[in-house]
């Protein structure tokens, strides 16, 4: 008598991480942002996280401004915190010792909010 065949069954599980939900701002034109020096140690985080080249001068000086490039900044009257300033914290997804997790978050959010780094730019210098 021959013996029955093994099988083996596979199980794909796909997650789907949660996007942040935002609402698109209307932007006046973005402005090139020239002469930024970027960090050499920035440039590797922001690579990691999937951050196109032509926009390291834009997050180079939004992050700075937001967090100080501190991805464990909390903001005490807030409560905002990360690379990103989140809030609530939640939003992130990830620790506060994960900034390549906290810049991906934050390139989401961008991108859903005002469709590019340049208008995040624009929109910071008009509102602060």
């Amino acid at each position: 008598r021959a013996k029955p065949a093994s099988t083996t069954t596979t199980t794909t599980v796909v997650v789907q991480v949660p996007r942040p939900v935002v609402q698109q701002v209307p932007t006046a034109a973005a402005q090139p942002v020239t002469s930024v020096q970027v960090n050499p140690d920035h440039t590797i985080l922001m690579g990691q996280a999937g951050i196109p080249e032509a926009d390291w001068s834009y997050v180079e000086l939004l992050v700075a401004k937001e967090s100080g490039w501190n991805p464990a900044a909390v903001n005490k009257s807030s409560g905002a915190c990360g690379l990103p300033q989140a809030l609530p914290c939640s939003k992130l997804g990830v620790g506060l010792d994960d900034p390549v997790g906290q810049l991906r978050w934050m390139n989401s959010y961008v991108i859903a909010r005002y469709t590019s780094w340049a208008n995040t730019w624009s929109h910071s210098k008009t509102r602060g």
